[in-house]
């Protein structure tokens, strides 16, 4: 280790390019946006802003793949085809070697470092026409150091932890000879780094989408640290934010009773402007970093149609298992709802829809020599262009959670079922989803602008002689997130929180249920080991995750024996630290 942390020693980055296309002439210009020249390194002019978030941003890039694929290929909803390299497997055995591709930790120092330089060198106090120059890009910088440490953290376990810039070994061995800290401790250092940055402004010559906003940074670090209440309020106030507010939107998974028989499609789309992501560069010519998930995922001229990664069993379980209703409108605005019926011989049609909307599979008889003949295309998810970090939907997810264990479980819930906005809870016909006692308890908590936030209203909705829906479905922007599988959710009368014999009983299932979502709602995204390993820290219930992993292959008969043994050891959790 270290030799990672003295290697990691950098001042500045010399780029290439980012996020962007340049010309030839570009490149050359002193004045470039995209150019860093290593003498300018002292961070006291306004063009330092530039140069050194953007080379910072680049350094994250290389981090990327990995992000995906040890949150993915170690839990259970994907499995491994027979073309997966070594690496791979290991991952999917969560037995990493030290010499394994995807364990490099001096890639995350080396951001890390890089952070540490710029936020210790940028002139705080430097202003141009009235403004401090490095504000936005210190707010900015800080929250791409967090997200750094936190998935250090969260894949290794303990980990050495410094905010000051590294210059020599001396200093890095003194890092050493400190107690390494855990997923806790980490979250509660950037807690108090982070907090003082939650009004300060994205900067404007990035992409918001690859700037992690502060509020959404302690959403997380709180919910990881387990201050439930106070990541209530970040994700509440993240997703209420008066200039960027976040509503759940209505997805394309639909079924319908038509007057001619029923129709489904699944068309759901990840890929809108809500999401917070990291864009590759836009190919590898002059050493950018480009992905490789594409033909890990998907058949590729590239893998001679060989992916290597495809969904497993048990995910497919749990997607077919769902239970699905629509709601018939008819023409005098009386509703019927009906159960839909899962019989096709496809089993990706049957329940939720979201993983047939993701996946495209085929056979073909004729290849040419050497090409594999099963077809894989994972459509929106895996991006060649960019890696997708937090969805809306994701978002909201983390919300319910943070709201169940702070002692909120029907608003929890609600957030699956309905959506929170006065249109699904103060002002529903049928009644307020939401406890009396937790309403009154959470005051701004569960308050939804309802200029912004509208809730969909059936019995606006009518269906003409064809059956299909009129657009107005359209105008509303929140849903429950289950309805996202192709389900009228808030209308299911067996999809409700049943009597239990205590709170704690209650919170239980509710969180259940939460990561439940959270699976039909990720598959692909590598969020999945994190959700399972968050609730076994919470619970201090190893069997959580190791139950879960193991049954990869599907329900109780195919239980892998060997691997939930060794998941029941919490060190077997983690990469190691090289």
């Amino acid at each position: 280790m270290k030799k990672i942390l003295y290697g990691t020693l950098l001042s500045t980055v010399a780029l290439a390019t980012i996020m962007t296309s340049t010309s030839c002439e570009d490149m050359l210009k002193p004045e470039s946006d995209i150019v860093l020249y290593p003498e300018d390194n002292q961070l006291d002019t306004p063009y330092d802003t530039v140069y050194s978030t953007i080379g910072i941003a680049h350094l994250m890039l290389k981090v990327l793949d990995r992000t995906n694929l040890l949150g993915e290929v170690r839990a259970d909803l994907s499995t491994l085809t027979p073309s997966a390299s070594k690496d791979l497997q290991e991952l999917a055995a969560n037995d990493v070697s030290l010499t394994n591709v995807y364990n490099n930790p001096q890639d995350y120092y080396k951001i890390i470092n890089n952070c540490n330089y710029f936020i210790a060198n940028a002139d705080s106090t430097l202003k141009k026409n009235g403004v401090k120059v490095f504000e936005r890009e210190l707010a900015t910088v800080r929250g791409w150091r967090a997200w750094t440490y936190l998935q250090l953290v969260l894949n290794y376990g303990e980990i050495p932890f410094y905010l000051d810039f590294l210059d020599n070994q001396l200093a890095a061995e003194e890092i050493m000879k400190q107690p390494k800290l855990g997923i806790k401790e980490v979250c509660a250092e950037l807690i108090a780094d982070i907090e003082p940055c939650v009004g300060v402004l994205p900067t404007t010559y990035l992409n918001r989408r690859v700037q992690f906003p502060p509020k959404l940074l302690l959403g997380e670090l709180n919910l990881w640290a387990g201050n439930y209440a106070e990541a209530a309020k970040w994700y509440h106030d993240y997703v209420t934010d008066v200039d960027y507010p976040l509503p759940v939107e209505y997805s394309f998974c639909r079924r319908e009773f038509t007057s001619t028989g029923r129709t489904e499609s699944a068309g759901y789309s990840t890929l809108n402007t809500q999401n917070l992501y990291l864009a590759y560069d836009s190919d590898d010519f002059y050493g950018g970093t480009v992905s490789d998930l594409p033909n890990l995922y998907n058949s590729t001229i590239a893998n001679k149609n060989c992916f290597e990664i495809t969904y497993s069993e048990s995910a497919l379980q749990r997607s077919e298992s769902q239970h699905c209703v629509v709601v018939r409108i008819n023409e005098d605005l009386s509703r019927d709802t009906l159960e839909w019926v899962n019989d096709w011989n496809e089993r990706l049609w049957n329940g939720d829809l979201r993983l047939k909307s993701e996946i495209a599979l085929d056979y073909t008889s004729t290849v040419e020599e050497g090409f594999g003949h099963n077809i894989q295309e994972i459509y929106s998810k895996i991006d060649s262009r960019r890696l997708m970090l937090y969805r809306t939907s994701v978002v909201y997810l983390h919300f319910a959670e943070a709201l169940n264990r702070a002692g909120f479980p029907t608003a929890a819930f609600a957030v699956l079922k309905y959506g929170l906005c006065e249109d699904n809870t103060t002002n529903r016909a049928s009644g307020n989803p939401i406890a009396a006692d937790e309403v009154e308890r959470a005051g701004d908590l569960l308050y939804f602008d309802p200029a912004i936030f509208k809730g969909m209203d059936y019995t606006t909705y009518v269906s003409n002689s064809t059956g299909t829906i009129s657009s107005s479905l359209r105008e509303a922007n929140t849903v429950g997130i289950h309805c996202y599988g192709g389900t009228a959710a808030d209308a299911d009368t067996t999809y409700n929180i049943p009597a239990l014999p205590s709170a704690i009983d209650t919170t239980l299932w509710v969180e259940d249920k939460i990561i439940e979502e959270l699976a039909l709602e990720t598959i692909f995204e590598g969020q999945r080991f994190y959700d399972l390993m968050r609730v076994a820290l919470r619970r201090d219930d190893n069997s959580f995750l190791a139950n879960a992993v193991a049954s990869r292959d599907g329900g109780p008969a195919n239980l892998n024996s060997a691997m939930q043994s060794r998941m029941m050891d919490r060190k077997n959790w983690y990469l190691p630290l090289k």
